[in-house]
């Protein structure tokens, strides 16, 4: 009696090629503004379609709240999905080097970036522009 060989093969080109694949721009589940705090300061994180920004929360005495500062980051955004909710996005900073990182969506209000949990709302409040008044 001839023997029986069973041969069980999986298709793993679609799980290769799904997470090695880039897309231009940033998710849309985490565009947005983002805040944390670490140590004693107070930073923001912004996600726009093809860019990002971040930099400190200022604080204002004549108006006793805290203000954007004009954010620096990357652009010509990229991001790869690794897994449900984990991506890797890639960009070009000011000096014209690509970095990454990875961000992790959490929920509606809060991601983690390289370990740092960052939230929608922010943790202190906030003015939209200081109206020619110094800080």
């Amino acid at each position: 009696m001839p023997a029986l060989t069973i041969i069980a093969t999986t298709d793993t080109s679609a799980t290769v090629s799904a997470s090695s694949t880039w897309h231009k721009g940033t998710p849309k589940k985490i565009r947005g503004s983002w805040y944390f705090k670490q140590n004693s300061d107070y930073f923001y994180h912004t996600f726009y379609k093809n860019s990002d920004g971040s930099n400190y929360l200022a604080y204002s005495k004549h108006y006793r709240r805290y203000y954007k500062l004009p954010s620096h980051g990357q652009s010509h955004m990229k991001y790869q999905k690794l897994s449900k909710n984990l991506y890797r996005l890639r960009g070009k900073d000011m000096t014209g080097h690509f970095t990454s990182f990875k961000v992790r969506y959490i929920s509606r209000n809060t991601i983690k970036i390289n370990g740092i949990k960052e939230h929608r709302k922010s943790p202190v409040k906030l003015i939209s522009a200081l109206k020619g008044m110094k800080g």
